[in-house]
């Protein structure tokens, strides 16, 4: 057996592949009393134009420093996506006798080209591994093992990689068997932590043969992570009586303990979905690290991936009736808090347009004779559903013109209440937020004087990482909509950089 760790080269899904000089010291003093035969430590890449730090890579001086500290091989990975034959000499001159292994990551529909980016690979003296992804999707079609002739010349070790952590134990057993019969390669198994089966499926690979297997440790990885390396070398250790130095793990576990409180991972509802589903890891982290998505539109988004049909049936609302003023309805406590003031500032102005942009305090509006729009963005639908239970119903959806990375919930009563917006016209990185959609209602409109209430923020010095991504996000939607309006300002409080009429709101409700 032997036992590759990948915390540093699939951690750095979670890190951007950055991690601070004492990490990695301690990380490789670790690891060198530890039984692990190869370190995978990061990517060799050629410079992309996004932000990657440099285990994504692979600096040479990176590379050297650590070829000194660490008696263990040295794994690097290239993903064949990213590398033609002609950029091999660039990528692996530099690194011939730092590294050892060279690990080629494909999909299974590719593994012509990776035979002969392997047989070049060879040229330079490094071992070759093949990481074969996609595993759950393997025996749905057959035809791609009939490819594996060849491989024994080219490959020191085949893996099984599960990239979406939708393996079982049997699919493992299954699918030696059938690779057992077309090569004599060494086989690895590299497996996802969705359904928490990972372990499982190394014990299984192993019982069957398989030779390399990887882990990381606490299991950082993309997505739900990796196979706990701490976890799978206890049980080694009882059942296979494979010596480990637990102070020198829990040293190591310790090491990588804050990253984990910073990030976070591991399996939840989500990954647990996508992976029963094969559904991409990535897709998923995207979601996970987006502060616009909770667990509940994610679900929503596994559930509905592909979906949403219907949505063409809808047509584009062309019949915008003009209004100078609109109100925009955001979720904070201040609707609540002010609603008194609010009624009494909506009969001043009864030619004044409610936009909701999410549908919490609907039925504090729904009596109000005021023209309604409501922006319906992932879950909005369902949430207005339960909101008026049987109420009568007087306003319009709107939804944008495509049904989003999440989907687009519809309720059945309100489809002939629904129309389409033809186009948003915020940058990209705004899309997500339901309070594009309403701006752009307010745009169409031709509004001049827009309003806001429930846009309250919070405290700088009280929030959490992700709550300041999520408030600097809206923070930055707000200053472009203040552009395009004479009028923008919150009627209650707010800590938004936004021009605050409270006085003159509160002069109202006397």
């Amino acid at each position: 057996m032997k036992i590759l760790d990948a915390t540093l080269r699939d951690g750095g899904y979670y890190t951007n592949w950055d991690f601070d000089k004492m990490t990695v010291d301690r990380y490789l003093q670790s690891m060198n009393h530890l039984p692990i035969d190869y370190l995978e430590i990061g990517y060799r890449n050629k410079l992309k134009n996004a932000y990657h730090g440099k285990y994504f890579y692979m600096p040479i001086y990176e590379l050297e420093d650590i070829r000194k500290k660490t008696n263990k091989k040295i794994s690097i990975i290239l993903m064949e996506d990213d590398v033609k034959i002609e950029d091999l000499p660039e990528l692996l001159t530099p690194i011939q006798g730092l590294a050892d292994m060279i690990r080629i990551a494909f999909g299974p529909k590719h593994i012509k080209f990776a035979i002969d980016l392997a047989r070049e690979v060879k040229k330079y003296g490094f071992e070759v591994g093949f990481n074969v992804m996609y595993m759950s999707e393997w025996l749905q079609d057959l035809s791609f093992f009939d490819d594996l002739v060849g491989v024994d010349k080219v490959a020191d070790v085949f893996y099984m990689v599960d990239s979406f952590g939708g393996v079982f134990p049997e699919d493992v057993r299954k699918i030696v068997e059938v690779i057992r019969s077309k090569t004599n390669c060494p086989l690895g198994f590299h497996g996802h932590d969705n359904l928490h089966m990972a372990l499982a499926n190394a014990l299984t690979a192993l019982d069957s043969g398989v030779e390399y297997i990887d882990a990381t440790v606490l299991g950082m990885g993309r997505g739900a992570g990796n196979l706990i390396m701490e976890l799978f070398l206890t049980v080694m250790n009882n059942k296979r009586q494979l010596p480990v130095d637990f102070y020198e793990l829990e040293r190591v576990v310790s090491t990588f303990t804050p990253l984990w409180k910073e990030h976070l991972w591991g399996s939840n509802l989500p990954y647990m979905v996508a992976g029963v589903n094969s559904f991409s890891q990535g897709k998923v982290m995207d979601w996970e690290t987006n502060p616009f998505y909770n667990y509940k539109s994610i679900l929503q988004a596994l559930n509905t991936a592909g979906s949403n049909e219907d949505y063409k049936e809808f047509s584009v609302k062309t019949d915008w009736k003009s209004a100078d003023k609109v109100l925009l309805v955001g979720n904070g406590p201040s609707v609540i808090n002010n609603i008194n003031g609010l009624k009494t500032f909506l009969e001043k102005h009864p030619e004044m347009v409610i936009i909701h942009t999410n549908t919490q305090f609907v039925p504090l509006f729904n009596e109000f004779p005021h023209t309604q729009y409501f922006s319906l963005v992932g879950r909005e639908g369902r949430r207005l559903e339960r909101a008026l239970e049987g109420k009568r119903f007087s306003g319009t959806c709107i939804i944008t013109p495509q049904p989003g990375k999440t989907g687009t919930y519809i309720p059945e009563s309100l489809k002939s209440l629904t129309e389409k917006i033809d186009a948003l016209t915020y940058d990209e990185g705004f899309l997500d937020q339901q309070s594009v959609l309403a701006l752009q209602i307010a745009e169409k409109l031709g509004a001049k004087e827009v309003y806001l209430t429930g846009y309250d923020g919070a405290a700088k010095n009280k929030i959490t990482l992700s709550d300041f991504n999520l408030l600097s996000q809206t923070e930055n939607l707000l200053l472009e909509a203040k552009k395009r309006f004479s009028v923008f300002e919150s009627l209650t409080e707010t800590n938004y950089d936004l021009p605050n009429n409270a006085n003159l709101f509160y002069q109202l409700r006397k």
